[in-house]
């Protein structure tokens, strides 16, 4: 990551383990190269980020999706997989802008289990992603486009534990591979 920095390129980097000494590193090397340094932590109880924030309602299925695990694969899970990406389509397509995983749960809970029968599986990973404060927040400390644009460093604390820090770690992937395509200037990497 420190070469990457110093290569003046975008840096977000994932800590699921909490390194005592990465922030260090990469405050340093991001004060070298002259650019700002964000660190998020996923464990906190404090709303950081959101990662909603911005994102089209084709994006926030796609997170949703990926997040709480509702990728069809062919086996006997399917069936409440399907009424998971059912009722993650009704919530991207009814994402109000400013709202957070918390907004939603609690505004669409109620419908969502008496209109899609076998959604309890849904509705307990989107309760999870509600219980991590950090990633509620109604405005993010962080722009990751912004960020991404302007070739900063952010430094993300997760977790190899938590369920609900997992999801987001996952979600977080896909947002920045999002943000990363509708830029649409790909260049090839100086070696």
């Amino acid at each position: 990551s420190a070469q990457a920095i110093l290569k003046g390129e975008a840096t977000f980097v994932l800590d699921p383990k909490s390194d005592e000494w990465l922030p260090h590193v990469l405050k340093r090397n991001a004060d070298r190269a002259g650019v700002k340094y964000h660190y998020v932590n996923f464990q906190s109880e404090i709303g950081q980020l959101n990662l909603l924030e911005g994102a089209t309602a084709k994006q926030i299925l796609e997170m949703l999706i990926e997040g709480l695990d509702l990728v069809l694969t062919g086996g006997d899970s399917d069936y409440y997989k399907a009424i998971g990406q059912r009722a993650a389509k009704f919530l991207a397509n009814n994402y109000e802008a400013g709202e957070t995983f918390a907004d939603m749960f609690r505004k669409h809970e109620k419908y969502i289990r008496k209109t899609y029968d076998g959604s309890d599986g849904f509705l307990t990973a989107l309760e999870s992603l509600a219980e991590v404060e950090s990633v509620n927040a109604h405005k993010s400390v962080v722009n990751l486009l912004e960020a991404m644009e302007n070739k900063e460093v952010v430094l993300f604390v997760g977790s190899v534990f938590d369920l609900g820090i997992k999801r987001v770690q996952r979600m977080l992937y896909v947002r920045l591979a999002q943000l990363a395509m509708s830029r649409g200037n790909f260049t090839t990497p100086k070696p």
